[in-house]
């Protein structure tokens, strides 16, 4: 019979425990499509991703193509030569041109080589010279293969944008031409005049440099540009374009017979998509050594579980020992008869008797273990029987005591000490359990929920704190009126301990039983923060003082408002780059008046740290918007909106700015600027009184004669012909 049992209580655990290993490898079976599906995902985001930062680099360079274009032709060489109606300009003017396209061009990335076109003379200058036409040029200098003087012709111009498809480019006759990628940057006057065009012709190589910097990607990838009419632009290691659906931007798609991750992203200032492709072969290494890892994990998982539920269930058989002890050299033919035969077996009736009360005791603790965590207890008569235990009333509360109260368990002593404590603070004495997570439970009953007989509890549980010397607060639930709801205010009170605040006494579920008022609260935290942050000194300071300007301020509540104002003080020190004075209000050895003291020090610092950042960053602002405008004057549709939405700040600080720097409105400081610029061109230049007000920015002729003799007390051409 023994070794049945033992058998059959063997194979029972072993069972049981072996739902362990199962519900892993369930677990992770759906797992390892899911960790598959996220290394593709993996390496769809870093191409994604290292698209994303060429396209940002790439369109940069365009923005940097067109604003040096209108650099080029606003400098008085390029405008000496855009006006003339034919012939080479003077020496002096081709190479103060050429040294400007050179010294513009020259630090440019990704460009290969780079001309000008003038529309208005059919002159051609580039980083050495200027040509006299398009024959002294095209093909000496640069020659597209396949392409003839006329084709190269007809593609020059237009007042747009061209992109010209990526083809093979011969430069000075060299015997090795590359592919390049050309774009076309055109210079058109306000008036809408074409000036000419500045070639930036684009290496293939370099591009795909960028858009793919892996060397493995450039080595089994594929990339192309292409337009929104499928007209390709470039194309790298592909001769033709796969069916990619250009909005859509990760998809997996067949090409050349294997499958491939493409990435697609649109490059507005191109119109063009430019698009990425990697075959599965470059990420698949790494999808097997995935597989073998989690192959690896789930041998190594299944092994622990078997281990621990052979662990567990040796430890179930040693737990059951003396029973089997008891059974040993006996047979038993009935099951029924084992009761009667444990008894038999046991030769001292008093210990039977001390072994009985222990199990009831243990089977007691086991029903109640079960009643907390799961609500649910084996019987209706256990149920009651545990009800008329507790005493329970239609008012009860569940009080939880913290870890500290015993921190050893096995001290019964201890244990006794506390539950004597805890029974003699109430009218009625609670039901007091041990739980088996460190704390104690008391369920502390009521005859009636009135004010008094609530207020009553909530000073016998606070007199309770203090007579336990806590250093963590007493948890207590709201009402509950029968065993059945036991188990979620236990749940309740569980949760209500790990988020407590330590200062607190006692920390309440039932608002209605809470007697202490707080003397902090949250919307006084908020504003004491905002007046950090803002640098408001004076503000800050009045309302910590608030924070302590109270009647009946206990230890414990100038504790909790201590705390939570140095709280405060140490997140805006933090965000001010200002923690290491956290040692101003350090609460070690010091009187209470040292310690406000302190957090008006702390409060302090930190206001003229705030003060001192937001002048620096207004300096720097200003700075900036005065240089911007430096640049920006000559633009007609200048504006102050257009300033305050260019640096993110409002139109008021524009024009109050401007005031306390110069004296003057916007617009006077503006029109200061274009009427200097303008002097500047009717003493050093012959351009016509028109031509000057569009280039310094004024709208209209009119509006130019109308700032100019309110500023100098004549006009413009009267002017002229005074300083000549």
């Amino acid at each position: 019979m023994r070794k049945r049992l033992a058998v059959r209580i063997w194979i029972n655990q072993f069972l049981k425990y072996l739902i362990i290993p199962i519900v892993f490898c369930l677990l992770l079976f759906p797992l390892y499509g899911l960790m598959h599906h996220q290394a593709e995902t993996v390496q769809s985001a870093q191409v994604a991703e290292s698209m994303t930062t060429a396209i940002a680099s790439f369109e940069n360079y365009l923005r940097t193509l067109q604003v040096t274009t209108i650099r080029l032709f606003n400098t008085d060489s390029f405008q000496h030569i855009a006006v003339r109606r034919g012939g080479m300009p003077e020496p002096a003017a081709a190479n103060s041109a050429v040294n400007e396209f050179s010294s513009a061009t020259y630090h440019l990335p990704y460009t290969g080589f780079a001309f000008v076109s003038f529309a208005n003379n059919s002159l051609i200058a580039d980083e050495n010279r200027i040509y006299a036409d398009s024959a002294a040029f095209y093909p000496r200098m640069l020659e597209y293969e396949g392409w003839s003087v006329e084709q190269w012709k007809s593609t020059f111009g237009g007042k747009t944008r061209v992109i010209l498809p990526s083809r093979q480019v011969r430069i000075n006759a060299t015997a090795y031409p590359e592919k390049m990628l050309t774009i076309q940057q055109p210079y058109v006057t306000s008036s809408g005049t074409l000036r000419g065009t500045c070639h930036f012709l684009v290496r293939e190589r370099d591009l795909v440099s960028l858009f793919l910097p892996e060397p493995e990607w450039r080595a089994q990838g594929i990339f192309y540009l292409v337009q929104p009419d499928e007209a390709p632009l470039m194309q790298y290691q592909c001769d033709s374009l796969p069916p990619v659906p250009y909005e859509t931007l990760e998809t997996s798609l067949e090409y050349n017979d294997q499958p491939y991750l493409f990435v697609s992203r649109r490059i507005e200032p191109l119109n063009a998509y430019a698009v990425a492709g990697l075959p599965a072969s470059l990420y698949a290494e790494s999808l097997k050594t995935l597989d073998i890892t989690i192959a690896t994990y789930i041998c190594i998982g299944f092994l622990v579980c078997l281990l621990l539920s052979a662990g567990m269930t040796l430890l179930e058989l040693r737990r059951m020992r003396p029973v089997l002890e008891a059974l040993g050299g006996t047979k038993v033919k009935s099951e029924n008869l084992l009761k009667e035969f444990v008894a038999q077996s046991i030769n001292n009736y008093g210990s039977l008797s001390a072994e009985l009360e222990q199990t009831r005791s243990a089977l007691e603790a086991s029903r109640i273990s079960s009643l907390l965590r799961t609500g649910v207890i084996a019987s209706q008569a256990d149920r009651s029987a545990l009800a008329q235990r507790m005493g329970l009333t239609k008012h009860n509360y569940l009080i939880l005591l913290p870890k500290s109260v015993a921190e050893d368990l096995e001290d019964e002593l201890t244990i006794m000490a506390v539950t004597q404590c805890v029974r003699s603070a109430y009218d009625r004495p609670p039901y007091v359990y041990t739980a088996m997570e460190g704390n104690i439970l008391a369920v502390v009953s009521l005859e009636s929920a009135q004010d008094e007989d609530l207020i009553r509890m909530c000073r016998q549980t606070e007199a309770l704190y203090a007579q336990l010397e806590l250093s963590e607060p007493l948890i207590v639930s709201d009402c509950f009126e029968g065993i059945d709801q036991i188990s979620s205010a236990y749940w309740r009170v569980r949760n209500m301990a790990a988020y407590s605040d330590p200062t607190q006494k006692v920390c309440y579920l039932n608002e209605k039983s809470l007697v202490r008022n707080l003397t902090t609260d949250l919307a006084s935290l908020e504003r004491l923060s905002e007046y950090l942050m803002a640098g408001r000194t004076q503000e800050a300071q009045s309302l910590i003082d608030d924070f302590f300007r109270v009647d009946d301020l206990s230890q414990q509540n100038f504790r909790q408002a201590f705390y939570s104002v140095r709280g405060i003080l140490l997140s805006a020190a933090r965000a001010a780059d200002c923690e290491d004075l956290a040692f101003l209000c350090a609460d070690t050895g010091k009187s209470v008046y040292q310690q406000v003291q302190g957090l008006h020090d702390l409060c302090f610092e930190v206001c003229s740290r705030v003060d001192m950042l937001k002048r620096s960053h207004n300096e720097a602002l200003q700075k900036n918007i005065l240089a911007w405008l430096g640049e920006q004057y000559m633009r007609p549709d200048l504006s102050i909106a257009m300033t305050a939405e260019r640096f993110h700040i409002s139109q008021k600080y524009v024009s109050q700015f401007l005031k306390d720097q110069t004296g003057k409105s916007y617009t006077e400081y503006i029109e200061e600027l274009r009427l200097t610029q303008a002097m500047k061109l009717l003493k050093t230049t012959d351009l016509g009184v028109t031509e000057i007000a569009l280039k310094c920015g004024f709208s209209t002729q009119n509006t130019f004669y109308k700032a100019f003799r309110r500023r100098y007390g004549a006009s413009p051409s009267s002017m002229r012909q005074t300083i000549q």
